[in-house]
């Protein structure tokens, strides 16, 4: 996945739409934005590693928690500059936003999804990472056939039936291999440049953006970056889930 000509400017387009979850892409963001281009702690002052915009089709957005913000581009702009974007970051939502986005199939959207991956513009090597439930607007452009992919675990089996209704008209079975994973790298898209990460529920956003990180800069880039949030993040894709977490007041 490494670049073979180290970047040291990259630019990630999210999207976000009514309801997503905050955490979704809130914890990448912050994430690239403690990447600095010297490889020690983040320098404020220095250009960032990463230019992050947000994308939505709305000039104001309710997110969850009913917190509003206003995107940096237009969905309708994004779309028609996709292939200016290095990263597409897809964040989730609580499954009633998510099943009504993807029952349109030509919804804004899906349609930036599918634009990003078939721009053949750009030749360089690009990323697409879904995040949470963001995997089934994935799943909803067409996207992972074939491959082994994550997203909350309890959505597990209804992205299995997603995909496989939509692979039933084309092949007769199911080739999406939907697994319990905090993040997973499915390597190229068939025919593109494009790499499809796909990672667990909200917090597993923040690994996967780590693990972006790593292979785009290195480990050393990714482990001063993680200094920097203190946060200790986990750098392996395919940890075995449900974890055991133990909380007491005394």
């Amino acid at each position: 996945m490494s670049d073979p000509s180290p970047r040291t400017h990259y630019k990630v387009a999210v999207l976000v739409y009514e309801g997503a979850n905050i955490l979704d892409f809130t914890g990448p963001m912050q994430v690239l934005s403690h990447v600095s281009p010297n490889h020690q702690e983040c320098d404020p002052n220095s250009i960032p590693t990463f230019e992050t915009k947000t994308v939505s089709q709305d000039l104001l957005v309710q997110l969850s928690a009913s917190i509003n913000i206003e995107p940096d581009i237009l969905l309708v702009s994004a779309s028609d500059n996709i292939k200016d974007f290095d990263i597409l970051i897809v964040p989730g939502a609580p499954m009633s936003i998510i099943r009504r986005i993807i029952q349109n199939n030509a919804s804004p959207e899906l349609d930036l999804i599918r634009r990003y991956t078939t721009a053949t513009e750009s030749e360089r090597p690009r990323i697409l990472l879904s995040v949470c439930t963001g995997a089934f607007l994935l799943g909803a452009s067409g996207l992972l056939s074939g491959l082994t992919v994550t997203t909350h675990y309890r959505a597990l089996d209804e992205l299995r039936d997603l995909c496989s209704g939509l692979e039933d008209s084309k092949q007769g079975k199911c080739s999406t291999n939907a697994v319990h994973r905090r993040f997973v790298d499915a390597e190229s898209l068939k025919g593109t440049n494009v790499r499809i990460i796909t990672s667990g529920g909200i917090s597993a956003g923040i690994d996967a953006a780590f693990y972006i990180v790593c292979k785009l800069l290195g480990a050393e880039v990714a482990s001063a970056a993680s200094r920097d949030m203190e946060y200790g993040w986990m750098e392996v894709q395919d940890v075995d889930w449900p974890m055991k977490f133990h909380c007491s007041l005394y």
